[in-house]
């Protein structure tokens, strides 16, 4: 009979998301939608993102942007895959959030909670830094 005991280096199989590198692009137009970004990292399984919310904003949707036939267009969507070893990332001309009523005593600097909540993994907090329109977050060049 073969007995491991905790801490004898066997790696946990149970999924894990840790979210790292969020940040919120205020709005062009005041009371307009703010836009998100983060990227995902997976424990090696496949995941599922179903929903970022925040208590700083009214909604927040996952949307993507896309170009057909020439066209870029922005659609809602209601989760975000990603295939075993892959992280999620969602970037400026890619998947993204749309954050609608964002707290307007909010200023470039501030951080927000975003809430995160998978398929398979526990949800996950982190705070995401804002910074103004036009600008680019941490470790992100201009798209």
């Amino acid at each position: 009979m073969l007995l491991l005991a905790p801490g004898c280096g066997v790696e946990s199989t149970a999924p894990r998301a840790t979210v790292e590198e969020a940040w919120v692009r205020m709005a062009a137009v005041p009371g307009g939608p703010a836009a998100g970004y983060f990227e995902v990292d997976i424990n090696g399984t496949r995941e599922t993102l179903r929903s970022v919310t925040s208590p700083s904003a009214g909604r927040i949707e996952m949307h993507l942007t896309a170009t057909e036939g020439g066209v870029t267009r922005m659609r809602p969507i209601d989760e975000w895959s990603t295939t075993r070893g892959q992280p999620i990332h969602f970037e400026s001309g890619g998947p993204h959030l749309m954050i609608f009523d964002l707290d307007p005593a909010l200023r470039p600097g501030d951080t927000i909670q975003l809430d995160f909540r998978f398929l398979l993994a526990p949800p996950a907090s982190v705070r995401a830094r804002i910074v103004a329109a036009g600008e680019t977050g941490p470790g992100h060049g201009a798209h």
